[in-house]
This record gives C-alpha cells, sequence and structure tokens, in this order.
C-alpha cells in the first residue's frame, strides 16, 4: 500500500544531486518495503523512483545501470537509471513507469483492454529477447560471467534430482532413471539453444501498462536484478503454464510466435519443478502460476511430456 513518506527518504539529496536534479521533491510516497525500500517522489512536475536496495551491492548497481542503457538503446520500455549512490547505503533514482501492474490490471481492466496490454508485452518482450549475448552465464556487473559447460549443461544439471524429490513429496515413484534420461536428452536438445538477453523474473507484477493514443501498452519491465544471459524460451515459460492458460494469444501476438516443441515442454517442465520445489521447501512463493496448479502439471508429467518430440522420453 502507498504511504505518504515524511521526511524524505535516506540517499534523496545524494541521488537528486547525482542526476542533477535541483531542490527537494514536493511529493514522497513509499510504494513497498521488501529486499528494497521503493519510493516515488515528485520533482518539477516529474515523478521518479528512489529504490535503497537492503541486500545489495556495488556491483548490482553496475549491473543495473549497465542493463537500463543496453535496454533503452534496443528501444525496450523500462525504467532508466538516472543515477547511482554506493557508499554506506546504496540506490538508485531512476525514470518512473507510469500506469499500473499487469498484475493488478487482470483485475479491473476490460477484455479488449487487456488484450491490448498483453499484446503489448509480447512486442516489448521480442525487443529484449533479441539483444544478442556472447555466452551463456550470469551477468555481474557490466560483463557475462559464464556457465561452466553452457547453457544446456547448466540448465539440466539438477532436474533428474528435482523431479525425484517432487515425485516423492507428492507420494509418486521416483523414476530417477527415467528423470536422468530424460536430463540427459535435455542437454542434446537445448545444445543449440540462441543465447540472449532474458529478465529472469517476468511476472505480472514485474510488468506495467498504461492507456495510451493506440489502446494500451506496456510502459515498462521492471526489475531486471535477476537478468542473465540464456535462451529466451525460458521467460516464456515462467511467465505462462499452458494447461492453466494464463497467458492469452494476444500476448503471443505480439511476441510474434509461440514456442515450439520440445523446447516448450523442457522449459515448462523446469519452471514448474523449479517453483513448485522452492515453494514446497518455503524457499519461495509465487501468486502466478498458482501452486495447485503447479502441483497437478508435476503429477502428470507423463501426459505432458507426450506432447514432446524424440529424443524425449514417452514417459517420465
Amino acid at each position: 500500500m502507498q504511504t505518504e513518506q515524511s521526511p524524505p527518504p535516506p540517499l534523496v539529496e545524494s541521488l537528486l544531486s547525482a542526476a542533477g536534479l535541483p531542490g527537494r521533491p514536493e511529493s514522497v510516497v513509499m510504494l513497498g518495503e521488501s529486499s528494497n525500500r521503493v519510493w516515488k517522489l515528485s520533482i518539477g512536475g516529474s515523478e521518479y523512483v528512489l529504490r535503497e536496495r537492503l541486500d545489495g551491492s556495488p556491483t548490482m548497481l553496475v549491473k543495473e545501470a549497465y542493463l537500463s542503457d543496453l535496454l533503452a538503446h534496443h528501444d525496450v520500455p523500462a525504467p532508466r537509471i538516472l543515477a547511482t549512490v554506493a557508499a554506506e547505503r546504496i540506490g538508485t533514482l531512476t525514470t518512473f513507469a507510469e500506469g499500473l501492474t499487469l498484475g493488478r490490471a487482470l483485475e479491473v481492466l476490460s477484455p479488449d483492454d487487456l488484450a491490448a496490454a498483453w499484446r503489448s508485452t509480447g512486442e516489448a518482450l521480442r525487443r529484449a529477447h533479441e539483444i544478442d549475448q556472447p555466452v551463456a552465464g550470469e551477468i555481474v556487473g557490466d560483463r557475462i560471467e559464464p556457465f561452466a559447460g553452457g547453457w544446456a549443461t547448466w540448465a539440466s544439471e539438477d532436474v533428474a534430482d528435482t523431479l525425484g524429490w517432487l515425485r516423492e513429496r507428492i507420494g509418486m515413484p521416483a523414476l530417477r532413471e527415467e528423470a536422468g534420461r530424460f536430463s540427459r536428452d535435455m542437454q542434446s536438445v537445448l545444445a543449440d539453444a540462441p543465447i540472449r538477453l532474458i529478465h529472469n523474473d517476468l511476472l505480472p507484477q514485474n510488468i506495467m501498462v498504461a492507456p495510451g493514443p493506440d489502446g494500451w501498452r506496456c510502459t515498462g519491465l521492471l526489475d531486471w536484478e535477476f537478468a542473465r544471459a540464456g535462451d529466451p524460451r525460458w521467460d516464456l515459460a515462467t511467465l505462462d503454464l499452458r494447461p492453466a492458460e494464463l497467458v492469452p494469444p494476444a500476448f503471443y501476438e505480439g511476441y510474434g510466435e509461440r514456442p515450439a516443441e520440445p523446447h516448450a515442454t523442457i522449459y515448462e517442465v523446469l519452471a514448474m519443478a523449479w517453483k513448485t520445489k522452492a515453494q514446497l521447501q518455503g524457499l519461495g512463493d509465487w501468486w502466478w502460476t498458482p501452486l495447485n496448479a503447479r502441483l497437478a502439471y508435476v503429477a502428470n508429467l507423463e501426459r505432458h511430456l507426450a506432447r514432446a518430440v524424440p529424443p524425449l522420453p514417452t514417459q517420465l
């Protein structure tokens, strides 16, 4: 919930000075607090976002500034970083993405307006996914630390153990041999995956939409702190769960295509298994792709994997 904040938040003077913005903000609204504290500032008729990172590091600020410039260069709607400070406190000042989150839009927009918002989101994500990267890996500052063995090895290294753990947890046979075979076959399928910039935390609460002259549009893809270099089809799998029909056709119209098999099923299995195990272990909670839908998916792996083509096994 937004709350009025007085006095102005920490870092405000140093960040405004670094950004070349004069004076004090006319109004300050606290937007939220978790691992970060976030405020909206109004200055001279414009709005900005001040974020104090409670668990960040100077390296993370370098990464965010690097990605801000990269996204702007490729015309991807995302907040621009105007200033950073890394001293006793760590924070950023960015432009403000107008509108409301796509999560809120799901509750209040008409079907036509919501379709336009989804379509524009697909277009925005496609622009991000067209940004080539030299190698798969974690983005650390303004460079990439490659995954040992490449994307396919990194993506598949824990899948057999994760599927076995889930099978035992929900009261079914572990089938570790089949899970191991799936892991090995998956490496072969993903060996030629395109390596692009991926968001890696694409959820409706990280997408801003607003009305425009041609209908509702995406005004910002937020929170790129977990971005990495990898296969863009991973982002699609974490946003959508096809059996639950979470993402409408309008999104894929804007994006330009739907992921084909066997990649669609591979990443769907990876995303659902990872999220479900983490939530059952108390390590995370996702309202998007609800737990009951993910449990139903994991419980019916044989049926879902049957949609994939060889070399995937027909039973898992």
